[in-house]
């Protein structure tokens, strides 16, 4: 069973993607177990929606940069501001 500092490392890294069939399923029922890994896995994946967002939006104005600010940390926040 993968323990939460790798889970964490695992993450950060982008290493999920060269993960075997076995390690994914171990992270698997191990986000579906840790309410802290699931909330840190979707916290650096809204980070990394809302940077994607960012890039695309170079040419946005200052309310479209803070409606995109707004909605990253609501979701990395789960809506409790």
């Amino acid at each position: 069973m993968l323990k939460c500092n790798r889970v964490t490392q695992l993450v950060t890294t982008g290493e999920l993607t060269e993960l075997g069939f076995m390690k994914k399923m171990e992270l698997k029922m191990h986000v579906f177990m840790c309410v802290h890994c699931k909330r840190y896995m979707n916290q650096i994946q809204a980070i990394g929606r809302g940077a994607r967002e960012m890039v695309g939006a170079r040419e946005a104005d200052e309310s479209q940069i803070q409606r995109m600010e707004k909605d990253i940390t609501t979701r990395v926040t789960g809506g409790d501001t």
